[in-house]
């Protein structure tokens, strides 16, 4: 069983058994009240602890379709540096419980806003490149998650300024699509 007071060491993880730690894959809330009532409905993976990514529990396909999209996302956050916000407006789902905690450090929650958000940032004409690194996708036939490195560049003030960072993203799929319903990542001091 997997604890803080264990130094991360993992061992013995069921299905139906309780655990609590912070790098949870998939897991079913029972209960809100504490971080007791978490419980495993798959066994857990994490490239962390077990080396390779295991996918056996995606859906036939999604795990490299994630990806992909994940790809994409950049492609077009890289369009935006441009100034255009139109790719990234068309991979989001516009619903009104997408959430975007970017580098900005802002805290945007719904279509509406995140919307107006991308337009506001393809304003900026950040310009550079940013790419995904590393990554790890844990996905359900309906919701994926992935994290990984975004690494690169941006040119503030005509001074090229390094992005380095922490990402999630989570998609849902909507229509035989993966949408992005949520995007976090760390904070760049020269955005802030």
């Amino acid at each position: 069983m997997f604890s803080s007071k264990n130094n991360g060491e993992l061992d013995n993880l069921s299905v139906g058994t309780t655990y609590c730690f912070s790098a949870l894959l998939e897991i079913q809330i029972l209960e809100t009240t504490s971080c007791d009532s978490m419980v495993f409905t798959r066994p857990f993976y994490a490239s962390r602890y077990s080396g390779a990514l295991d996918t056996t529990y995606a859906a036939t396909g999604d795990a490299a379709a994630i990806e992909t999209a994940v790809v994409e996302f950049h492609d077009a956050l890289n369009v935006l540096f441009k100034g255009d916000a139109g790719p990234m407006k068309t991979l989001w789902s516009h619903a009104n419980d997408t959430t975007y905690m970017g580098p900005t450090g802002d805290f945007d929650l719904g279509w509406s806003a995140i919307s107006s958000l991308w337009d506001e940032q393809a304003k900026l004409q950040l310009g550079g490149k940013v790419v995904a690194e590393n990554i790890h996708v844990a996905a359900s036939p309906s919701l994926a998650v992935a994290h990984y490195m975004e690494r690169g560049s941006n040119i503030i003030d005509g001074k090229e300024q390094r992005v380095s960072l922490q990402t999630t993203i989570t998609f849902r799929k909507e229509n035989g699509l993966w949408k992005v319903i949520g995007h976090h990542t760390d904070t760049l001091s020269y955005l802030e």
